[in-house]
């Protein structure tokens, strides 16, 4: 703000109630009082948690978390949907620790939960994340909800039915690979081993695309202008999600890929929302229980094991989401720390080739709890893997032993301002009404939820994702180029009439 407003406002200051002024940042941001009510409980729920530990505390801490969702949802249902995908990390990490400190076994620590603070404390952390994200997206976002290119997307065949052939080609082509060389889960084999000896570059790539691919088809089928090509790409979607549960793509990789196909269709109609959620209830209710069988069959080894037995194994890998933020909040004490070594490490698996081998051989971010906590029991689990699977859920509790309490707040508000950015970029590209100009922000973000996830630079900023983000941003720019050539008069006149006033021009 400048000067002369931030005076205006403080002149303005006699005319309007003290507690209005107060409410308003100098950003222009309104805060409610209700919004600082639900700040203050959280804060209060966690303190409580500190000197009286419960599991209680935690499942409160998770009600509030969900209220504060539902605030954000009504003021700003976009940025909401974008913050999905990490608001589904969060919700899992959470049950976990409702489970852990309820007393579940943590099997890859090979320790039993209690009651701790570390559930409630984990939801001030969130929350500092998804506000920091939700703030900038709010200050970053365009007036109004104009669509740049609406009329294009019903007029060129590359906007119209791009996202249907990404996704479709995609399935088409998982599917023929899956009948040449078997599918992970018809043939019972761990999905991570198959893909590291089993799966061919171009079956690597789409799995491991299955973000972005979902992304450009959402923004086909948001701006079609006609009922069945939007229903062409749901049902390429669909088969391509079939694809990846064929492949061993569990509960959380599916959800995460449905917000990002979802996506445009909440930005397409922001004031709508509740009608596209009422609309996609029931392909999400169906998607969520075929998820569920598929999970349940999956830690069942295929049927081998009883349920009891396979109840068992799914409740310690729920428990091995929040393992590591519950260990390293009983061992951190300080306020703030700066690990110099750990933080010099990570910057040098930045240059590293390949990466995930410096990780490995430097015990950097997942590797660095297990020689803290359990070199033996989840060194073992690891190399069952064949190398292939790490703990998830690690940047917070990283954050945390790197640099203290206060470092992680600091560390996570500039972490969800750098994301709020990347979403923006997102919703720019989604709302061009191109698929094409959906990949390259979509990977990145894509990027992001792994960096979250694994607390790896080297996923989000290193040589190897640079060359991935060149070879997007060359193809979205070559596309551009195309579609610039055209001339729109010629183009209106070959699929649709042209504007009345044009016509009348014309005549």
């Amino acid at each position: 703000m400048g000067l002369e407003a931030l005076m205006l406002k403080l002149a303005t200051a006699r005319r309007a109630p003290a507690a209005s002024l107060l409410l308003h940042g100098i950003g222009g941001i309104h805060v409610s009082l209700s919004t600082l009510a639900l700040v203050g409980a959280v804060v209060v729920n966690a303190a409580l948690a500190v000197a009286v530990p419960s599991s209680l505390w935690t499942i409160s801490a998770l009600l509030l978390y969900g209220l504060a969702l539902a605030r954000l949802g009504a003021a700003q249902p976009g940025a909401l949907f974008m913050l999905a995908p990490f608001v589904v990390l969060h919700v899992a990490m959470m049950v976990s620790l409702v489970g852990i400190e309820s007393g579940a076994l943590m099997g890859e620590i090979g320790l039993t939960g209690h009651a701790s603070p570390a559930g409630a404390l984990y939801v001030v952390y969130a929350l500092i994340f998804i506000g920091t994200a939700a703030a900038v997206l709010r200050q970053l976002e365009p007036q109004g909800t104009q669509v740049s290119s609406g009329r294009a997307a019903g007029a060129h065949w590359i906007l119209c039915w791009a996202g249907f052939a990404i996704a479709g080609g995609a399935a088409g082509y998982l599917f023929l690979a899956g009948l040449r060389t078997g599918f992970p889960l018809l043939m019972g084999a761990d999905r991570l081993l198959f893909r590291a000896s089993g799966a061919d570059i171009v079956t690597l790539n789409l799995l491991n695309l299955k973000h972005t691919i979902a992304a450009a088809a959402g923004v086909g089928a948001a701006f079609a202008k006609k009922g069945g090509v939007r229903y062409a790409h749901h049902g390429a979607f669909g088969l391509f999600l079939a694809a990846s549960f064929l492949y061993g793509d569990k509960f959380f990789i599916i959800v995460i890929a449905s917000c990002f196909y979802f996506m445009p269709f909440v930005l397409r109609d922001a004031g709508g929302v509740a009608r596209t959620v009422k609309r996609a209830t029931p392909v999400l209710a169906l998607v969520l229980f075929s998820m569920s069988i598929v999970t349940y069959y999956i830690y069942s080894e295929e049927g081998a094991r009883s349920h009891e037995e396979t109840m068992d194994r799914l409740s310690q890998r729920v428990a091995g989401q929040g393992q590591l933020w519950f260990a390293a909040v009983g061992d951190s004490s300080e306020a703030f720390s700066f690990d110099v070594r750990q933080v010099t490490l990570n910057l040098g698996s930045l240059v590293a080739n390949p990466g995930a081998v410096y990780v490995l051989e430097h015990r950097i971010a997942a590797f660095y709890f297990i020689e803290r906590y359990a070199p033996t029991t989840m060194h073992r689990s690891f190399v069952k893997n064949g190398g292939a699977v790490t703990p998830t859920m690690v940047l917070e509790a990283y954050g945390l032993l790197l640099f203290g309490f206060v470092g992680l707040a600091v560390l996570l508000a500039l972490i969800g301002a750098g994301i709020g950015v990347l979403l923006h970029c997102l919703r720019v590209a989604m709302l061009s009404a191109n698929p094409i100009n959906a990949l390259l922000p979509a990977f990145v973000c894509a990027q992001a939820i792994v960096f979250v996830a694994q607390a790896t630079l080297y996923s989000l900023l290193s040589p190897s994702a640079f060359k991935a983000y060149a070879a997007f941003l060359v193809l979205q720019l070559a596309v551009a180029a195309y579609l610039r050539r055209l001339s729109p008069i010629n183009d209106w006149a070959r699929h649709d009439p042209p504007p009345r006033r044009l016509r009348r021009a014309g005549s």
